[in-house]
């Protein structure tokens, strides 16, 4: 498989870092341009560093540069600006992961009612988030499976997830993740992480047709990628359960 960066990808990659989150905030909530040695006062950064994210964050789409008014010989300083249609995007990204999780974990869920462990519930989450998602599509009959994957595909993309069909058969597929739009929260809970994904995904399939399908996401199959497989339940290599893979 050939490897590629989106303009997506990388601008999730570049947020990874939380000196570079916390720079694209405080531009973010600023009305005026500012200048490095503001945003390194700002952020109790070292002044060659803000200058080393923010190229990374120009690069990478987030942030907009335009120098200074002249106020003498030399060059002018350069300032900063945050692109807010980006910052807006991510900030909704995050916003939505929240609400599917405070649902669950506060009864205003489609499974409210449904008690469970942690993993469990943030995989009911998931469902809820699919259903969310499919709420604005015209209803139809149910689909094929290889079109209920790509009605799932298009879905994730929507919601940044840059996915793409790596393998599709009558009664199965692999669809790889390139990005995780909350790849930074891993570190805080990978299980929760992974099980919303996992729900979300059971969710999308099994509200086009397919509720019984088996799936199986591995997260972090390769480096910065997820990789999950479908089977439908008539298919030859059907699992009557629902997993999720530890990485590897």
């Amino acid at each position: 498989m050939n490897d590629r960066r989106s303009p997506r990808t990388a601008a999730h990659a570049v947020l990874a870092s939380p000196s570079r989150r916390r720079l694209l905030d405080v531009l973010s909530r600023s009305a005026a341009a500012l200048d490095a040695r503001h945003l390194a006062d700002e952020s109790g950064l070292h002044v060659s560093t803000v200058r080393f994210h923010l190229a990374a964050l120009e690069q990478a789409g987030l942030v907009r540069t335009a120098p200074a008014a002249p106020t003498g010989r030399g060059r002018p300083q350069l300032l900063y600006r945050a692109v807010q249609s980006d910052v807006d995007r991510e900030s909704g990204r995050y916003g939505r992961l929240a609400a599917v999780l405070i649902g669950r974990w506060t009864g205003s869920g489609e499974h409210r009612d449904s008690p469970g462990s942690g993993s469990r519930r943030a995989e009911l989450a998931g469902d809820d988030w699919a259903a969310q998602e499919l709420a604005t599509l015209t209803p139809s009959a149910p689909q094929t499976m290889p079109d209920a994957v790509r009605t799932a595909a298009a879905v994730l993309d929507r919601l940044g997830y840059d996915p793409e069909i790596t393998e599709a058969r009558p009664d199965s597929a692999e669809l790889t993740l390139h990005t995780c739009p909350y790849a930074d929260l891993l570190a805080v809970d990978a299980e929760v992480v992974c099980a919303v994904h996992l729900g979300l995904l059971r969710g999308l399939v099994g509200r086009l047709g397919h509720p019984d399908a088996a799936i199986r996401v591995g997260p972090w199959s390769t480096p910065g990628r997820c990789v999950a497989h479908l089977s439908a339940a008539d298919g030859p290599s059907t699992e009557r359960h629902l997993r999720s893979e530890s990485a590897q």
